[in-house]
């Protein structure tokens, strides 16, 4: 993530922070590598408090051999068009990035999908290792 770092506590009634939390420790686990938290969470944790409401988990990967998606599976309960949908119901949605970006290969017709791939390309490139 970038920006300065901040521990984030948040208490709320169905501790569903809590749970997202969780939630990167359990990605960690199931071994995700190369891999940026992005997205509201990402927000709040900067923020060091509640910005919006959020109950997925947004983030992007480099990882190629499996596929990041594919390593999610394993603790998914179902997948879906943009990611996995845990046991608990919380969906996870996942960017991956191509360990290469190559300017040339991106579509000039398209400036959304040029912006699209250029910004997470660089949240890929920039992000740092944060607790």
């Amino acid at each position: 993530m970038s920006g300065e770092p901040h521990i984030l506590l948040v208490a709320d009634a169905a501790g569903t922070m809590a749970d997202l939390i969780e939630h990167l420790a359990e990605v960690s686990r199931a071994g995700l590598s190369d891999w940026a938290l992005i997205g509201g969470l990402a927000v709040m944790a900067r923020l060091a408090e509640s910005h919006r409401p959020t109950g997925d988990t947004d983030m992007l990967s480099r990882q190629t051999d499996p596929p990041a998606k594919a390593t999610l599976r394993r603790i998914a309960s179902e997948e879906t068009t943009t990611g996995v949908r845990l046991k608990d119901g919380t969906k996870i949605d996942i960017i991956e990035v191509a360990p290469v970006l190559v300017l040339e290969d991106l579509p000039e017709s398209n400036e959304q999908q040029k912006l699209f791939a250029l910004a997470h390309r660089w949240m890929a490139d920039t992000a740092e290792w944060s607790c």
